[in-house]
């Protein structure tokens, strides 16, 4: 279903192999919406369809400052190990304020601490522009990839080489790919999303940013792994609970396969379920998922996703922001709104959800399983004031206008 930002990505690649010039990919979207399964899949293609040096590396949540260069120390380590008698000896002619990253290379090298001090140099932009010149010189035969994943928790350093690369000098044959979660609050998606807007009319960089699939696309990736009439049965009733989170559709399918609700038999799968079960059946698969996209909110959002949950299936952003003693309605709106734009586990009811003095717009969970693993976690006082039955909950709930 990512076929488009496949070729967004292999034409960056040609254009670096082929003009020499650098490409910067940035990569936006959700947690599950398949940020890395789309660069594993690219990565396959360049290393199956053509030669090149690959590099992968992960930004990781940090407590506190994250770490200076973190990410970027573990792509050039990565480098390192695949080509030992290659990566140092560069390094240490091209980016010497790196060398103390790596002693065991110092070490190899014979180099002497007083030839390669970071400390030294006192510009982030310095540090950068001696790792995109190691870089230049790693391409003079091959072009080279670098993957650069979750830069949401990377530090600011990272960002200037970013903006650096993208400035396209000097020439090299080197596409880089960074990826990132806009909707995680922190520094680095400030800086990113500045990046990315300065990058709207550069021919050597491109912003994607990663949807939930939409219903056709659930069917044919239900179609693709289980056959036609499983993907009949199972993949809108699956888009509509999910919303078309790739990663949520893929945990729901894994679950229902675990429990042997979808097996193979002669001829292809099967769904072990008559249409009156379905939704019983989605929601055992569900749980799991859901779970975790719950597990991912940030506070403010869990704790909004936590108060509706108390109000029923159905609920206002006033009504949320009142359980809150949120004086502002506003607010709650807004983030209500951005978790419908993102199909995570509500959507707006109906009406111009977005529209000043809309603040009152009803929304509903995707689906109800998602209100009961909101109360199963709530405090006590939560729980009391939801301990009517859910079909009395259901009933009270707040009805379109």
């Amino acid at each position: 279903g990512r076929e488009t930002e496949l070729d967004v990505l292999m034409r960056h690649v040609e254009a670096a192999a082929d003009k020499c010039e650098p490409q910067l990919v940035m990569v936006e979207g959700d947690r599950g919406t398949g940020k890395t399964t789309l660069c594993d899949a690219f990565a396959r293609n360049v290393r199956f369809g053509q030669q090149a040096r690959i590099s992968h590396a992960t930004g990781v949540e940090a407590w506190g400052t994250a770490e200076r260069y973190s990410v970027l120390t573990d792509a050039l380590g990565l480098l390192g190990r695949q080509y030992p008698h290659l990566v140092p000896g560069i390094v240490n002619r091209r980016a010497p304020g790196w060398l103390p990253r790596f002693p065991s290379w110092r070490h190899a090298l014979s180099a002497s601490p007083g030839n390669s001090d970071e400390d030294a140099l006192t510009t982030d932009e310095q540090l950068c522009r001696e790792l995109i010149a190691a870089l230049d010189e790693l391409t003079v035969d091959v072009p080279l990839l670098v993957i650069l994943e979750n830069l949401q928790w990377a530090d600011i350093g990272t960002i200037e080489f970013l903006r650096l690369l993208a400035r396209g000098q000097p020439p090299a044959r080197l596409c880089v790919i960074a990826t990132f979660c806009a909707s995680t609050p922190t520094p680095a998606v400030d800086r990113l999303e500045r990046l990315a807007r300065d990058l709207r009319t550069s021919r050597c960089a491109s912003l994607i940013r990663l949807w939930p699939f939409t219903p056709a696309q659930v069917v044919q990736y239900v179609e693709r792994r289980f056959g036609m009439r499983v993907a009949e049965k199972i993949a809108l009733p699956l888009y509509e609970a999910g919303g078309g989170n790739p990663q949520l559709a893929v945990t729901t399918l894994d679950t229902l396969v675990r429990l042997g609700v979808l097996h193979s038999a002669e001829g292809g799968w099967r769904l072990s379920t008559t249409a009156e079960q379905l939704d019983a059946v989605l929601q055992i698969g569900l749980t799991e998922a859901l779970q975790t996209q719950i597990d991912r909110l940030s506070n403010d959002d869990h704790a909004i996703v936590e108060a509706a949950a108390t109000l029923g299936v159905e609920f206002t952003a006033d009504a949320v922001a009142e359980a809150l003693g949120v004086a502002r309605p506003m607010i709650v709106r807004r983030r209500l709104a951005s978790l419908a734009e993102r199909h995570l586990l509500v959507k707006p009811i109906d009406g111009d959800w977005r529209a000043p003095g809309a603040a009152a717009v009803a929304f509903k969970f995707r689906h109800p399983v998602t209100m009961d693993l909101m109360l199963d976690r709530s405090p006590l006082k939560s729980r009391m004031r939801s301990a009517a039955p859910a079909d009395q909950r259901r009933a009270t709930a707040p009805r379109r206008a």
